[in-house]
């Protein structure tokens, strides 16, 4: 799984000018936002079932064997070079409140991979008389995970001058101006292996059980967030 998002000039300007004007100003949001998410994911489930019975001696033999390989790989990426926002406002001889201003870049970049294996053997055994049981049973499970994410910005910036000349009457509005590159990177392995023999005989006999499970995991997750030059100017 790959999701890139990628923003390289997005700008953002709003320039307020009132003269002799009497009145608020709007609410103002500008927002420059490059969003990223990538999955992958495996699920496998084996189950594997012997069931013998036998009247008198004789010979009874189960082999099970469940293989099990899994890779899962996550890339996220969010890149801006120059978003920019940029709020400017002059009033003149002109009374009035002046509303918020909320200006934002963000970069966002999640990735998650994951594997889950669940493995079940059973066998059951029942023998009236003399004889011979084997059973045999073997799991292996291979499991990669990796997952890489990464949010950078080079030069966002925000940026809000109000200009009030003329002794205008009234207060300033609230201003929020956010820079913010996050990265999240998850990588797991879920690994179940359930072996189960059951053998039953009435009268001298062998008996033989072999159970052998290998399970291999491997989870790598990187998580990286750059800003270079965010700015925030009031």
């Amino acid at each position: 799984a790959t999701a890139n998002a990628t923003q390289i000039k997005p700008s953002n300007k709003n320039v307020s000018v009132r003269i002799d004007s009497s009145g608020n100003g709007g609410d103002v949001e500008q927002t420059n936002a490059a969003l990223a998410g990538a999955l992958a994911g495996n699920a496998n489930e084996t189950e594997q079932s012997a069931d013998q019975s036998q009247g008198g001696g004789g010979i009874q033999a189960a082999g099970q064997k469940a293989e099990s390989e899994q890779s899962a790989d996550a890339d996220a990426n969010a890149f801006q070079l120059y978003p920019s926002n940029e709020n400017t406002v002059v009033r003149i001889d002109s009374p009035g409140n002046d509303g918020p201003v909320t200006q934002t870049n963000l970069a966002l970049a999640g990735a998650l991979a994951a594997n889950a294996n669940e493995t079940d053997q059973s066998a059951e055994q029942s023998q009236d008389g003399g004889g011979l049981q084997a059973v045999e049973q073997s799991a292996d499970n291979d499991q990669d995970a990796d997952a890489d994410a990464n949010a950078v910005q080079v030069e966002p910036s925000n940026e809000n001058t109000p200009v009030d000349i003329g002794g205008s009457g009234g207060s300033g509005g609230s201003v929020t101006q956010t820079n913010a590159a996050l990265a999240a990177a998850i990588a797991a392995n879920l690994n179940d292996t359930d072996q189960s023999v059951e053998q039953s005989q009435d009268g001298g006999g062998v008996q033989a059980v072999g159970q052998k499970a290998v399970s291999e995991q491997d989870a790598d997750a990187d998580a990286n967030a750059f800003q270079l030059y965010p700015s925030n100017e009031n």
